[in-house]
């Protein structure tokens, strides 16, 4: 017989991954609506614009709330950094993926977003900012992840998935 609190366990050990799935199910979500404001005519600027506004208009007030206590002094150090940090991850980087959107599928951009850990953790390695520690469990965990990982975008570059439009534009609806 099995008892509540084992059952309990269970779905507390799998919390982590499960909110994986959501995210990544989310994540593939916006990638659809994403593609189909770029096809409908959307700018991708404005595209752009609208998530960074979102996201600050979420993100600023709980920060605020939460992190009054220990706020860091703002000097020209932490300035450039948050500059470049805004550079490369507000700006560069989803220009980027909205604009491979619209030259690719949002098959092929998810798969290739969700290599980004793998490049990240050889380039780490290669560096020699990450130890590898193959012998141990951590080790053994991050290399079949990353194979994992590898092995999931080539599959999911290798699907052909017959679509149909969910919108018929006025091109296809005069053919």
């Amino acid at each position: 017989m099995v008892k509540w609190g084992q059952i309990c366990n269970l779905i507390h050990g799998l919390k982590p991954v499960l909110m994986m799935v959501v995210a990544s199910a989310a994540f593939a979500g916006v990638n659809i609506f994403y593609k189909l404001a770029a096809n409908d005519g959307m700018s991708l600027r404005v595209i752009i614009a609208y998530r960074l506004i979102f996201a600050s208009a979420f993100t600023v007030p709980v920060a605020l709330l939460l992190e009054r206590n220990c706020i860091p002094k703002l000097n020209f150090k932490m300035l450039f950094l948050a500059f470049l940090s805004g550079l490369c991850g507000g700006l560069l980087c989803p220009n980027l993926f909205v604009e491979s959107l619209v030259l690719t599928s949002a098959t092929f951009t998810s798969a290739m977003f969700n290599l980004v850990p793998v490049v990240t953790f050889v380039l780490a390695t290669s560096i020699g900012s990450e130890k590898l520690g193959i012998r141990t469990r951590a080790g053994k965990a991050k290399v079949l992840g990353t194979l994992i990982g590898i092995i999931g975008a080539m599959l999911l570059t290798q699907t052909r998935v017959v679509s149909k439009p969910f919108v018929q534009s006025p091109v296809t609806a005069s053919e």
